[in-house]
């Protein structure tokens, strides 16, 4: 998975020099888990993400997104006083298929850094940051439409492939609005 996260990196930058990138900014919600083998339950957690964002053309269907990210993220445990919290910074690459009409898809390899880690057991806060992965890789996939040359609007679901503590692993639904300048 690093390998390809590497490649797509490496065709991103290649195409650069062939290509304008048209930058902008996103926003949304996400609603996160906690998913795994064997694992407690877990119960959904409303968090966020806002990041940058890079468009490279290379088609009239077919581009690259490059994206960086701050995402909230966790579960919540027991009772609504319980929860995990993780923060990432984020850096997916995603291959866009743009068809006719304004809707799209998108997909690729995704990389996040562990900023936060915490445990809220019922107003006591304990940091687990030195316990977990410092790392999470996973597969972006998502759908899109258009609104204009500036506006998408978007779903994404983010599958973790990493095991950031014993049998964990993330599982993020993302929704929001992507503005191009």
């Amino acid at each position: 998975m690093k390998r390809l996260f590497i490649l797509a990196a490496l065709c991103a930058v290649f195409y650069t020099t062939h290509a304008q990138i048209k930058p902008g900014i996103k926003a949304g919600l996400n609603i996160t888990n906690i998913v795994g083998k064997d694992i407690p339950e877990y119960r959904s957690k409303v968090g966020f993400h806002f990041g940058l964002t890079g468009n490279l053309e290379m088609t009239k269907n077919l581009g690259v997104r490059a994206e960086l990210l701050y995402s909230a993220q966790g579960a919540r445990w027991d009772d609504d006083n319980e929860k995990t919290t993780l923060n990432y910074l984020q850096l997916p690459v995603l291959v866009r298929y743009r068809f006719d009409k304004g809707f799209f898809a998108e997909a690729g390899p995704q990389i996040g850094f562990l900023l936060k880690a915490e445990d809220d057991d019922e107003g006591d806060i304990y940091n687990i940051k030195e316990f977990v992965k410092k790392s999470d890789i996973s597969l972006a996939l998502g759908v899109g439409y258009s609104l204009n040359t500036k506006f998408d609007v978007y779903a994404r679901y983010n599958a973790s492939f990493t095991k950031y503590y014993d049998e964990e692993k993330n599982s993020v639904f993302q929704f929001g609005v992507n503005y191009i300048f």
